[in-house]
């Protein structure tokens, strides 16, 4: 699943945002940048 949208719960649970979900890289790209 690419860029799933937040429940409320996750939302509170991780403060993470909605639009940090949509800007994020890819797992791949995150993976690539990680290993260089």
């Amino acid at each position: 699943m690419l860029h799933p949208k937040l429940t409320g719960f996750c939302r509170e649970l991780t403060n993470i945002s909605q639009s940090q979900v949509a800007s994020a890289p890819s797992f791949a790209d995150a993976l690539a940048s990680f290993l260089d």
